[in-house]
């Protein structure tokens, strides 16, 4: 069976979208926590200038870490998939390589493998999804094979 019309995949895409609670709806209540995490309510990111001298490290109250991007959305500018997208992905990775994510940038996911796949079918599969997310950074089957294979770290970049 499968997905075939656009109102299941609308419907499916919603069940995916976790809702905001009210916690993350005070994350970023005022001006003042909007400036110093640099974005606001609603994904309308203001005035993104990063350094490594402004990492903020932030404990989230998840039970499974792919649910982070629900607190922290991420997404839907140029060619970067959607929140919704983006939580989707960060399941998969998570449910089927153990992937975590360790870094949330304006148009930067980075994840932690815990144990780097040297398998020729996980890494296929894994070759195979990241290339449909971000195209820039993995852009065929060797240079993907090539970042995954016996790596920790697995990094997407949307510009």
């Amino acid at each position: 069976m499968g997905i075939e019309f656009d109102e299941e995949i609308d419907e499916e895409l919603q069940r995916l979208k976790p809702p905001k609670e009210e916690a993350y709806l005070q994350l970023l209540a005022t001006d003042v926590e909007n400036k110093k995490f640099l974005f606001g309510q609603n994904n309308s990111y203001k005035n993104w200038d990063f350094s490594y001298k402004n990492q903020v490290f932030v404990k989230v109250p998840v039970d499974e870490p792919w649910k982070v991007l629900a607190w922290i959305p991420m997404g839907g500018f140029n060619w970067c998939p959607d929140e919704v997208h983006q939580i989707a992905l960060a399941k998969g990775l998570y449910e089927n390589f153990g992937a975590r994510i360790m870094s949330i940038e304006w148009g930067t996911l980075e994840y932690y493998i815990p144990q780097p796949l040297k398998n020729k079918k996980e890494v296929e599969k894994a070759a195979e999804i990241l290339i449909i997310a971000d195209d820039d950074l993995y852009q065929d089957y060797y240079v993907a094979v090539d970042k995954i294979r016996g790596s920790h770290t697995w990094v997407m970049w949307w510009d």
